[in-house]
């Protein structure tokens, strides 16, 4: 299991793993926690129903460990429509903030101003605030994946 860890956080600089409570128990008793910390994974968090993976989480990559179960693909569904969801929504802060300083660039614009080095525009602050892309998701299925779960997490547009 710890083989299959490393091969699925290589390359990235922090790995979140969002574990099946089934089979979480088995998984720290196996390859333990310092085990798992080696292999890049940087925070632990629970595959639950309802649950997501918080937007402050700073991980370029998730990995879905679970059961090869249709509820669990449902769940994991869930949380990646809740991820896309974050990103949409600091997609569009960062566009009505970019909307708002080129309205306050064009109104200076039309007026003489002589409040130079006065410090910063807040609009154009907000609008520099760079959205972080997707992180990489993986979904580990224990003991093996079946048809049916790739079918599920296609048929949930995942």
């Amino acid at each position: 299991m710890l083989a299959v860890m490393n091969d699925v956080c290589k390359g990235r600089d922090a790995t979140s793993l969002a574990l099946d409570p089934v089979i979480a128990n088995g998984l720290v008793r196996t390859c333990g926690v310092a085990g798992l910390k080696r292999a890049g994974v940087k925070t632990f968090y629970a595959l639950e129903p309802g649950g997501e993976i918080p937007d402050t989480d700073e991980s370029d990559g998730v990995v879905f460990m679970c059961r090869p179960q249709l509820d669990v693909m449902k769940t994991i569904a869930e949380h990646v429509k809740g991820l896309r969801d974050v990103r949409e929504r600091a997609l569009r802060a960062r566009a009505a903030a970019v909307s708002k300083a080129s309205k306050a660039a064009s109104s200076l614009l039309t007026r003489v101003t002589s409040s130079r080095g006065r410090g910063g525009d807040e609009a154009n602050d907000e609008a520099s605030v760079e959205v972080k892309p997707l992180p990489k998701m993986t979904v580990v299925c224990v003991p093996r994946v079946e048809e049916m779960c790739k079918d599920a997490l296609r048929d949930f547009h995942v």
